[in-house]
C-alpha cells in the first residue's frame, strides 16, 4: 500500500465518508467531485515567525459537508514544529469548497467528506512561496 493510499484510507476512516452507508442501502456509491475547487487559507503570520531555515510539512485531513462547508481538521502528520501545526489547523477553519457532490442526494446530507491537505513550510534561503495544496 502506497503512502498516499494509506493517507486517503485514513482520511476516509477518520471522517466517516458516506460510501459504506450507500452500500448498505444497495443504491450504489453517491457521486462526489473528483477535483473540487477549495480555498484553504495558509497560516502566513505563524510562518513568518518560524525559525530561520525551518522546512517542514503539516499534513491534515479537512472535513467538509457535501455543500463545501468546513466541519473539522485533524492532524495526520506533524511538520516538526507544534506552533506551525496548530496554526495550520486554525487556518483550516477558514476553508471553503464548492459543492462536493449532489446536495440533494439524501445519502450525502449528513456525510462528511475528508480531503487531505499539505501545508508546506519552507523558510530556507531562496525557498519558493509557502503553500497549501490538496494531496492527490
Amino acid at each position: 500500500m502506497t503512502r498516499l493510499s494509506r493517507i486517503l484510507l485514513m482520511s476516509a476512516l477518520c471522517t466517516g465518508m458516506a460510501a459504506p452507508a450507500a452500500y448498505a442501502q444497495g443504491s450504489g456509491i453517491p457521486h462526489l467531485k473528483t477535483n473540487p475547487k477549495c480555498e484553504v487559507p495558509f497560516p502566513t503570520e505563524a510562518f513568518q515567525n518560524a525559525p530561520a531555515g525551518f522546512n517542514g510539512e503539516t499534513l491534515a485531513v479537512l472535513s467538509f459537508t457535501v455543500k463545501g462547508e468546513f466541519r473539522s481538521a485533524r492532524l495526520l502528520r506533524t511538520s516538526g514544529n507544534d506552533d506551525l501545526d496548530r496554526a495550520a489547523l486554525r487556518a483550516a477553519v477558514g476553508a471553503r469548497c464548492e459543492a462536493l457532490g449532489d446536495t440533494t442526494d439524501p445519502q450525502l446530507q449528513d456525510a462528511l467528506i475528508g480531503i487531505p491537505y499539505a501545508f508546506t513550510f519552507d523558510n530556507s534561503r531562496g525557498a519558493g512561496p509557502a503553500q497549501t495544496l490538496p494531496v492527490r
